[in-house]
């Protein structure tokens, strides 16, 4: 019993052992960039962040600040986008154990907003490009359907 407590201890730790050298084989920059992004002078909670050219992104809290750590460095392309606005890119200077902060400011964009319904085969698709009659439902028809029962 004493041999088979040991032997799982041994694999154990090579397993820990394993994924922490994995963990190492990333280039730790210590590049870190931070920012808010606002519309005038309102936070937008969840906008999202990119890295151009790359899979790195992160999204803004509920406050609209941002916190992104071990970025690559160098001249990167900052891409951030939020519903309801116009993207913007920003081209920022990211150096090694530097952090950099940047402010970034959207428009709204009340044009390009349209509406999404769900057809009959569940993909979405715009309102003027179904084939079949949609009806919205409004709050005012949930509020006469209240009043009813």
């Amino acid at each position: 019993m004493k041999f088979i407590a040991i032997q799982i201890l041994l694999l154990l730790a090579f397993c820990f052992t394993v994924f922490a050298d994995d963990d190492d084989k990333k280039p730790k920059t210590d590049a870190m960039l931070f920012g808010d992004v606002k519309s005038k002078e309102s936070h937008i909670p969840f906008a999202t962040i990119n890295i151009k050219g790359t899979t790195i992104g992160t999204a803004a809290d509920v406050t609209g600040h941002f916190k992104m750590t071990n970025l690559p460095v160098g001249k990167q392309t900052i891409l951030i986008s939020a519903v309801g606005y116009k993207s913007n890119e920003l081209n920022v200077e990211l150096a090694a154990n530097e952090s950099t902060t940047i402010l970034v400011q959207l428009e709204p964009d009340n044009i390009d907003i349209e509406q999404v319904v769900v057809s009959a085969d569940r993909n979405s698709k715009s309102r003027r490009e179904t084939p079949t009659i949609v009806n919205s439902i409004n709050a005012k028809l949930f509020q006469r359907t209240q009043m009813l029962h």
